[in-house]
């Protein structure tokens, strides 16, 4: 789900499915989604990447429903623009063919296969192409869809907390009204004014929180206020003390009997929010003392003001997160340290709840009742255990809970398949505060790997039945033939190399079946005591004419005396067969491929256990890959072997090895190339088992 890998997937898998020796993927950025820009590739050189050509299938063009591919079977014959056919010839590229990635009629891309030689493009393998280009699409479809899911979940859970906590501190002081009064009796009651208003600008205009005294009309013209001094303290944010208001410049009567008046601005910063005036019917009524408390009364009016409108904005944010959450697709429910559930989506109905039931309720007592069944519906084998997550949410403690967990529910008669993903919920000081649980329904995606798998397995079992008979054919044929036949030769040498061909499918499709099995678990390794010299020659004796033809030497360092193995023998030969033809695969030639076996209990092996190394002098494997190489369809990007490899045997070894008990790695050759080495353990009954025990007893 990671937009990266998926282009990373792209590469490897265009080059596993077809014979194109290079591939490029072009995408459509977002800013400019009529352009395309070149943002994966394999197989072409700096130059090439650095100005690629465009495609000749636009961005609009690939945005079309009906967006056919482009095809170039010969791009020495075919019509081409001049500067592409010299950048092909510089690659060395004979034909391509670009196909249209788009979703939903929405052009995202296009992803283009280059060829060393001449293609012959059949109706077919269009087609084929197109329906991987439609696969291209959708992944990187699902991968965005995941990307902005997950970027817009962390979102809104910072959100949500601080909403919450901001809720919790205003409950006051939200309203606007109420706080005018409060400022305005204490006021009045301190001072002794007559009379006194509370003024706050709103959007350039006074606005009358709370006014005592005042003569309706003037509550009714607030422009009055602007014109006078309390006007003069809101465009200057000075406090202005007038003893006697009449030798007050620019004083404006509100009430006749005004002998004097204290305006004091309500601040925030430089930005003044509003004032609060005093009136009084005597000359020279307010003191320094009635400013100095005015002014701090006017500090907490800040506070109190900015806190109502953060409210109002996040009341109103609130209400449109509201809105998101609602609408997505996955089950939200947020508990805080205390163990109260403080939010839930309806979308937890996909867990047989609703937000009214969980919703300010303590998590503790919905797991009391047994017949609501909570631990079992968010996913808990135990009570207990979904206790525990309150324990794991309690601020300061450190969180360990970062795993996803998979769990079944019944549902409609059939099986709903879940996943529970528990996010922390942290503060300023990055201590937990609570915890997020989000449920998402993998029902579909289960059911699509089970489809998937059962095809793969139907293909595999219907494969080899016509390659056994072609083979069975085959060796018929070489019977039926005299050997005073003139074409016994001829027949015999192509009968040899068809079966060679043959076998190597048939190995291949075994490896299917066996990876699916050793995924699953069930694959019973027939173990029984074995040598392994004799599969090494069996192998040497398989892969020699292919070696021969490379000038590649095969060389063997077994021991004189080797102990017996407990092994499946014939997994074994598979292991070194695929071993062995990786490395004559990236061999040069004039080279050696060489087994080598060491001791048991050395070079890495437990006691019991004696390494196998498979030795070449190739181009090495960097250190990046060295622990993915064995997993399924990887193969490292832009570097092309003798022949093409399917991505499947390495996994199939890892997988035997592993099952053996053993462990298979990789290591740089000093001489230069790679060393794969693997652990094979010793059979039980061998005297090289029982000393390799005591020896491990003594240490």
């Amino acid at each position: 789900l990671s937009p990266d890998t998926v282009l990373d997937t792209v590469i490897t898998s265009a080059s596993a499915i077809s014979e194109a020796t290079a591939v490029a993927v072009y995408m459509s950025p977002t800013e400019a989604p009529s352009a395309l820009a070149l943002v994966r590739s394999a197989g072409l050189s700096e130059a090439f990447t650095g100005t690629p050509p465009v495609p000749m299938i636009s961005a609009a063009a690939s945005a079309e429903r009906e967006a056919q591919p482009v095809v170039v079977a010969d791009a020495q014959n075919d019509w081409l623009p001049p500067p592409l056919v010299a950048q092909l010839a510089r690659e060395g590229k004979r034909a391509l063919i670009e196909l249209p990635l788009s979703i939903g009629g929405s052009g995202i891309g296009v992803l283009v296969l280059y060829f060393d030689e001449e293609q012959l493009f059949s109706d077919e393998d269009v087609e084929f192409y197109r329906i991987f280009a439609n696969q291209v699409s959708q992944a990187i479809r699902n991968a965005r869809r995941y990307a902005v899911t997950d970027k817009s979940l962390e979102r809104r859970v910072g959100q949500l907390l601080a909403l919450a906590a901001a809720g919790n501190d205003l409950k006051s002081t939200i309203d606007l009204p109420r706080i005018g009064d409060l400022l305005l009796h204490h006021a009045r009651a301190a001072t002794g004014a007559a009379a006194g208003a509370v003024i706050v600008q709103d959007s350039g205009k006074p606005q009358a929180l709370a006014a005592y005294g005042y003569p309706r009309k003037v509550l009714a013209k607030l422009s009055l206020f602007a014109r006078g001094l309390t006007g003069q303290a809101l465009r200057d944010g000075q406090v202005i003390l007038a003893g006697d208001v009449q030798a007050q410049p620019g004083y404006v009567p509100l009430i006749t009997s005004t002998q004097s008046q204290l305006t004091v601005p309500i601040q925030r910063g430089e930005a003044t929010l509003g004032v609060i005036t005093l009136e009084s019917e005597r000359a020279n009524a307010f003191s320094d003392e009635d400013q100095h408390f005015v002014s701090q009364l006017a500090n907490q009016a800040a506070i109190a003001l900015d806190n109502a409108r953060l409210f109002q904005d996040i009341a109103q944010a609130r209400d449109r997160l509201q809105v998101i959450l609602d609408a997505m697709s996955e089950g939200i429910i947020l508990i805080d340290a205390s163990g109260r559930i403080v939010l839930a989506n309806p979308r937890v109905n996909l867990i047989g709840l609703t937000p009214e039931l969980l919703e300010g309720r303590d998590l503790q007592s919905l797991l009391a009742n047994a017949d609501l069944q909570l631990a079992l519906r968010l996913g808990f084998q135990t009570e207990a255990e979904a206790r525990q997550l309150v324990d794991a949410a309690q601020a300061g403690r450190p969180w360990s809970r970062d795993e996803p967990t998979s769990f079944t529910l019944a549902h409609d008669g059939g099986i709903l398949y879940v996943r529970r993903q528990e996010i922390p919920v942290r503060d300023d000081q990055q201590r937990v505060m609570g915890v997020l649980l989000v449920f998402y329904d993998e029902t579909e995606e289960r059911l699509l790997a089970q489809a998937r798998d059962d095809f793969t397995h139907m293909i595999v079992h219907d494969l080899r039945s016509p390659l056994t008979a072609v083979t069975t054919s085959l060796k018929l044929l070489l019977e039926l033939t005299p050997e005073t036949n003139e074409m016994r030769s001829m027949i015999s040498t192509l009968t040899d190399a068809s079966r060679r061909a043959i076998r190597k499918i048939l190995v291949r499709v075994d490896s299917l079946l066996d990876i699916a099995r050793l995924d699953s678990g069930n694959l019973l390794t027939e173990i029984e005591p074995g040598a392994l010299a004799p599969l090494v020659e069996t192998v040497f004796q398989e892969l020699q004419p292919l070696a021969t033809d490379l000038e590649v030497a095969l060389t063997a360092d077994l021991p004189a005396r080797l102990a017996p193995l407990a092994i499946d023998a014939d997994k074994i030969e598979r292991v070194l067969l695929n071993l062995i033809d990786n490395a004559l695969k990236f061999s040069p030639g004039n080279e050696t491929v060489r087994v080598r076996v060491h001791p048991p209990g050395t070079q890495g092996a437990p006691p019991n256990f004696l390494r196998v190394d498979v030795t070449d002098r190739g181009p090495g494997v960097p250190d990046h890959y060295k622990s993915t190489l064995f997993d399924r369809f990887t193969q490292i990007k832009g570097r092309l072997g003798k022949r093409r490899g399917s991505g499947l045997g390495l996994t199939f070894c890892r997988l035997v090895i592993e099952a053996h008990g053993g462990r298979i790695w990789i290591e740089d050759n000093p001489d230069g190339g790679s060393i794969f080495a693997f652990t094979l353990p010793l059979y039980e009954g061998s005297e090289a088992h029982q000393r390799a025990m005591e020896q491990s007893v003594l240490e």
